[in-house]
């Protein structure tokens, strides 16, 4: 019976036996030269990598460029391959064809800045009583290399990817999935993108429990730090129940207990481990984490919850650390304003667009306000969209077609240029808090050492808005022969005692965190993140008006649950605010810039008001918004007054009629950029003419 199963059936032998001993012999000869190598998809006679882009967007109910699709899809690695071949082949660079794609790098880091901030954003919101720890845990989870890698290949974008091998890296798989995300978010907005992350990443978390993704190493110390941070006693261990203590099966259950209050219990083989976790357990309880806390509700989440904290548009900042260009000051000390102390060297970090003429008069410098970085419009070096992306290029409101167009950040600042976390010459250490005093005065001084570093002996005109308006009004005052036109947005004559009030408490948020160790934070294993995010909240506050918050958030609660924790969606968004803005900018630079904006008097050392104005007589625009309650729109008033009394005939007042308070300057791209476009272009014609002769 075995031999007829072996070499036939059960109905009998197999006529030709010899079939069985040679497919035998295919079996091991396959075994033995092992797994064929893998191909690349391209090989295969039905390949079409369009129609299966195409299909790729109509899974996932996208409308998406193909183009922008297969810039997604395509890893740098490909990029070198094919330059590789084509120099192998002989072709000179001068004879390659230009690529009509490009890689994804720039897509996957866009795609990755908003899943982080999505999902952060939705943790805090599900879990408000989760610290920052175990925030950082569960997002350290979700974006990992191998979470997103796997979630990649599940979507099906192996197949898509196209690398310098037949099977992509994980790595490469993680890119091409944010820069999917980019990809939506450049062809649709930025709720498809972020719809995108809640269905496909947040997800990841069904069937999860953030409490064990998040181990903490000391559950009995940190509940202490938390019931301290809470007024309330230390916590108390009590053996509640022991059983077989005298067994290899011994029980113990131990409680914790704040001031006779329960906290948690649990069980465990010995006193050490059950209070332990019992510890673990308070923690839950205190974090509302525990089983009784329902899973996250993705279906409704963005639509129903989330989604009124993204409502309104917010401006454009990043922590900008490449693509701009550096001017060294050297050999020759910068004075500054007070303290008779000086600089002897210092660096300004600046971005240029369009181009200076052969006369060098087409020139106009933007001033930016306290948080802001170089960084005001896209270019081929960082092609992040800038903090006033719209209202820069060619046919905007400073058009790049006429206009030679030069931003710097701030002496003092942290975006490239020298500041108080640049490197001290004397001591090879950060300055800190040894970083001279500065002033609005010196700001100016040292951008005008980079105008003279170009050769441009008049500018066209000097444009700054809030704290850039100050800049830009006292270059007119300071260089007269130099300015041609001065457009100052948001600004004042000096702050009023509010707005310093307000900058004080900021200031003092940050230094009275005991981790902004007086200013010397850089060489320690600290950094002022409390501080620095309750200032940043309280700016918030004051860059925009009532009206908008009561619009955009009312009296919406996010949390049912009434106790001293946020309740209300207005206090969510002011944390998140906070919360991602607290690392993108150093303390210590808020603390100079802000300080300095305090100091700033446009008539100081002068004998009235009238000697000081009567110094600029270039044509002046002033810009306001009726709603702004940190530069309220009589101060701009004020201004434009002053300037005509003192004899300029030249003096143009605009009143925005904005909900957006402060951030006008930020966000009305039609009233400003009408303002500003006609003002610059009335001899922008005659220049190029000029020019042109």
């Amino acid at each position: 019976m075995v031999r007829l199963l072996r070499y036939g059936t059960i109905f009998g032998p197999l006529k030709d036996r010899w079939r069985y001993l040679y497919k035998n012999d295919l079996y091991k000869r396959r075994i033995e030269a092992g797994p064929e190598p893998e191909r690349f998809r391209s090989s295969l006679i039905n390949w079409n990598y369009d129609a299966e882009l195409y299909a790729c967007t109509h899974r996932f109910g996208e409308k998406m460029n193909i183009e922008s699709l297969r810039n997604a899809m395509t890893d740098a690695s490909f990029l070198n391959q094919i330059t590789k071949q084509r120099t192998e082949a002989g072709l000179a660079a001068t004879d390659q064809t230009t690529l009509s794609f490009t890689h994804n790098e720039e897509l996957a880091k866009r795609g990755e800045e908003i899943a982080e901030n999505f999902l952060r954003r939705a943790l805090q919101f599900w879990y408000p009583k989760f610290p920052k720890e175990g925030i950082d845990a569960v997002m350290e989870f979700l974006i990992s290399e191998s979470t997103i890698a796997d979630i990649s290949l599940k979507l099906g974008f192996k197949t898509l990817i196209r690398c310098d091998g037949p099977s992509p890296r994980p790595k490469m798989l993680k890119n091409a999935l944010f820069a999917f995300i980019g990809a939506v978010d450049e062809n649709n907005d930025r709720s498809r993108a972020e719809l995108f992350v809640s269905d496909f990443i947040l997800t990841h978390l069904v069937g999860k429990d953030i409490n064990e993704i998040w181990h903490i190493k000391n559950p009995m110390g940190l509940l202490t730090k938390v019931l301290e941070e809470n007024g309330r006693q230390a916590p108390e261990s009590r053996l509640i129940w022991a059983t077989g203590v005298s067994s290899v099966l011994s029980t113990y259950i131990v409680g914790v207990y704040s001031n006779k209050e329960f906290l948690g219990k649990s069980a465990g083989a010995t006193i050490s481990i059950a209070e332990e976790m019992a510890a673990r357990d308070a923690l839950r309880r205190l974090f509302e984490t525990d089983e009784k806390r329902a899973s996250i509700p993705f279906d409704k989440l963005y639509k129903h919850g989330l989604k009124h904290s993204l409502e309104g548009p917010e401006p454009a900042y990043h922590h900008v650390v490449s693509g701009y260009q550096i001017y060294k000051h050297q050999n020759e000390p910068f004075r500054l304003k007070y303290n008779n102390k000086s600089l002897n060297e210092f660096q300004l970090a600046y971005e240029t667009w369009g181009k200076l003429n052969a006369k060098k008069n087409n020139a106009i410098l933007i001033f930016t306000g306290l948080s802001a970085s170089s960084h005001a419009k896209s270019h081929d070096e960082n092609q992040r969209p800038g903090w006033w992306e719209k209202f820069i290029g060619p046919n905007l409101g400073i058009d790049t077609n006429h206009f030679f167009v030069i931003c710097c950040n701030h002496l003092g600042g942290c975006y490239g240029s020298t500041g108080p976390s640049s490197i001290n010459p004397a001591t090879s250490k950060p300055y800190g808090a040894s970083f001279p005093m500065l002033s609005v005065e010196d700001f100016v001084r040292a951008q005008f050492q980079l105008i003279n570093h170009f050769g441009i002996n008049k500018l066209h005109a000097s444009i700054g808005s809030s704290l850039g308006g100050m800049c830009s009004i006292l270059s007119a005052l300071l260089y007269p022969e130099n300015v041609g036109r001065v457009a100052t947005i948001s600004s004042c004559m000096a702050p009023y005692p509010t707005a310093i009030a307000l900058r004080y408490l900021q200031r003092k948020m940050i230094m009275t965190d005991p981790n902004w160790e007086h200013g010397h934070y850089y060489d320690k294993d600290v950094y002022p993140l409390d501080g620095m995010r309750i200032a940043r909240e309280i700016g918030t506050l004051t860059y925009r008006s009532g009206p908008e918050w009561l619009e955009r958030f009312g009296l919406r609660r996010f949390n049912d649950a009434i106790q001293l924790t946020p309740t209300f969606e207005i206090e969510n968004y002011l944390q998140y605010q906070g919360l991602t803005f607290a690392k993108k900018y150093d303390p210590n630079s808020l603390l100079y810039i802000s300080k300095a904006m305090d100091l700033f008097n446009l008539t100081e050392g002068y004998d009235n008001q009238t000697d000081a104005f009567s110094k600029i007589q270039c044509p002046v625009l002033v810009l306001g918004a009726q709603t702004d309650i940190l530069f309220p729109i009589w101060q701009q008033k004020q201004l434009a007054e002053e300037l005509i009394k003192s004899g300029n005939s030249n003096v143009t007042f605009f009143e925005l009629n904005s909900i957006f308070g402060h951030d006008t300057f930020l966000l009305d791209v039609n009233g400003v950029s009408t303002a500003l476009k006609g003002f610059l272009e009335i001899s922008a014609l005659s220049i190029e003419e000029k020019t042109q002769t």
